[in-house]
């Protein structure tokens, strides 16, 4: 009981300092340490002192006093985090008259999840999935390429109904994204149902299958792109990480040289990533000094420009939507304020600050907001990108209503059938009209 009680005040005493202190920390990155070190001069400070002498109080208390059920470490330590990350929600809300969470403490299997969708690296089946409306199955939307789910006889359009005998309505998305995920070599057991037009073989009811699958390592690359005909090309930007203009310079070279001269960026569903990344992948489309952001921190702005010389000048479209948040709406904004290409999509998600993840003790994580974006091209006090053209989502068509939501669609994450996609047939439509 005591050492569960000291772990708690430890802990909480280290997180309210955090945050109190925050400017210490630099908030461009994603912070990795394998320490969280206290600055000496959190032990000099008032707010240490009260918060040491308040915390240590309710320590003796809880030691000396407290009858009923032994009190849980996790539950504790969660709970006294949760409290003061929520009263920082409540003021963003208040600021930016929103829902989102911004702030938030990770659980350790949460914080595992993140750092491999920022890499990119992980072990499971091969498949992007998406759950159905009724919450009773994961739609197949993708099988990648040599995975283990294509070498298992998984199609397009299965729908996984249990994972290792656990029923999907039972579960969370996230919660089947780790059951599917694992140690690579390891097994996972599922049931699935195709139905008669998924495959010829099968006529008509709905076919129960089961399958056993191996997990294997899965990258997916940041950058993703197709040649649609002898001028055209088409980028998918997946998120920004620290490799994203590593490879979209290799990317637009190896284009360029092929006698590509239209681009369409694909920015749809991207829900951000690495600030210095999205600085970087600005420079590749905008000319020289051109503001790309800028940050404020405790009252001071700084603006970054641009330092390079653009490397794609060809005819460019970018396309964006509801789910376009953060660095991505970075590179959107100001390729629309500096009018290197046109905005065409649905109105963006207005993320207009910086979040930064520290790692904790007992592999525990933080996001935090650390400075707030005034973005290129945007909506004021909102950083909402409003496109040049408003395009249906549903349709593909040009459209005058801005208040147009942004559907799921499965080039959310890759390059899918460019044919069917509506919106890249309208992107190529406006290639070709602007002069």
């Amino acid at each position: 009981m005591n050492q569960t009680v000291s772990t708690f005040i430890c802990i909480t005493i280290l997180l309210s300092i955090f945050i109190a202190n925050v400017d210490f920390l630099h908030s461009e990155s994603f912070r990795q340490s394998s320490t969280f070190r206290q600055p000496s001069t959190f032990r000099h400070s008032s707010t240490f002192q009260k918060s040491n002498s308040f915390l240590y109080r309710l320590e003796g208390i809880l030691k000396n006093h407290y009858e009923g059920e032994k009190l849980n470490k996790t539950e504790l330590i969660e709970g006294a985090a949760t409290g003061i990350i929520n009263k920082l929600n409540e003021q963003e809300r208040e600021r930016k008259q929103s829902t989102h969470t911004f702030n938030e403490l990770i659980t350790p299997s949460d914080y595992k999840l993140l750092r491999e969708a920022i890499h990119g690296k992980f072990s499971g089946i091969g498949t992007l999935i998406k759950k159905s409306e009724d919450d009773k199955s994961l739609l197949i939307m993708k099988v990648f390429d040599k995975s283990s789910a294509r070498e298992a006889g998984i199609i397009e359009r299965d729908k996984i109904i249990e994972i290792d005998s656990e029923k999907i309505q039972a579960l969370s998305f996230k919660e089947c994204i780790q059951k599917l995920r694992g140690r690579t070599g390891s097994t996972v057991h599922l049931t699935v149902l195709r139905s008669s037009d998924s495959n010829a073989a099968y006529k008509g009811k709905n076919k129960r299958l089961h399958f056993t699958v191996k997990r294997k390592p899965i990258t997916v690359e940041d950058v993703q792109s197709k040649i649609l005909s002898k001028d055209t090309a088409v980028i998918k930007i997946v998120r920004f990480s620290d490799s994203t203009p590593i490879l979209l310079v290799k990317t637009i070279s190896e284009i360029r040289r092929k006698g590509i001269c239209k681009l369409i960026l694909d920015l749809r569903n991207n829900p951000g990533g690495e600030f210095t990344a999205a600085i970087k992948v600005a420079d590749i489309f905008l000319s020289k000094n051109k503001t790309i952001v800028s940050t404020v921190k405790h009252g001071k702005k700084r603006t970054y420009r641009t330092k390079k010389n653009r490397l794609w000048y060809g005819k460019l479209v970018c396309l964006v939507n509801k789910a376009t948040a953060s660095a991505a709406e970075i590179v959107a904004g100001c390729i629309k304020s500096s009018n290197s290409g046109l905005i065409a999509g649905q109105p963006t998600f207005g993320k207009d600050s910086v979040q930064t993840v520290f790692k904790l003790p007992e592999k525990y994580g933080l996001k935090l907001t650390t400075s707030r974006l005034l973005l290129e091209g945007c909506t004021p006090n909102k950083g909402i990108i409003e496109p040049n053209i408003y395009l249906d989502d549903s349709t593909g068509k040009a459209t005058s209503d801005s208040s147009i939501k942004a559907k799921t669609k499965t080039t959310g994450f890759l390059i899918g059938d460019t044919d069917k996609d509506l919106m890249i047939q309208s992107a190529l439509s406006l290639l070709n009209l602007t002069p």
